[in-house]
């Protein structure tokens, strides 16, 4: 019965955990969609240009306005998708199991703890022992690294 009284907490360490992840993956795909999310806004404007030199639509002005709105709409949609899109707790404890080597660890104890995978106390107390154990080992930094392409940029 005492296992009962100590594996919320367990449980709910674990998810604060890949909750801390998963804001991390989710600044580091900002940072990397962050380029590619103004391309369509660059182009537009750039074909709004060539549009307007060989026939005379727009003023340079109205040009530079339409380019910088999409520019803004491109990083608003961006931004929405990589940081409204909800991702179960589970979901995103097997993306770190695979990405920091932890062995489908803090998965098993997640679905373990929400009654997914049905297991007597003993054993469920030990998975999640053993995966805090591991968590408390990562080093997110490490495992995921902010690595920005240059080239993207350029």
């Amino acid at each position: 019965m005492a296992t009962r009284l100590v594996l919320p907490e367990q449980q709910s360490a674990l998810q604060r955990a890949v909750r801390a992840w998963d804001r991390r993956l989710r600044v580091y795909q900002t940072l990397v969609w962050l380029p590619r999310s103004l391309v369509p806004g660059l182009a537009l404007g750039i074909l709004i240009a060539i549009a307007s030199r060989l026939r005379p639509w727009l003023l340079p002005s109205d040009i530079l306005g339409i380019t910088a709105v999409a520019l803004v709409v491109g990083v608003g949609i961006m931004v929405a998708l990589v940081w409204l899109w909800r991702r179960p707790a589970v979901a995103s404890a097997r993306r770190f199991d695979v990405l920091f080597g932890l062995n489908e660890r803090i998965s098993t104890a997640l679905e373990l703890l929400d009654g997914r995978i049905r297991s007597d106390d003993e054993f469920t107390r030990r998975q999640v022992e053993d995966a805090w154990q591991r968590v408390q080992q990562v080093s997110a930094r490490d495992g995921l690294p902010f690595r920005l392409e240059p080239r993207e940029w350029l």
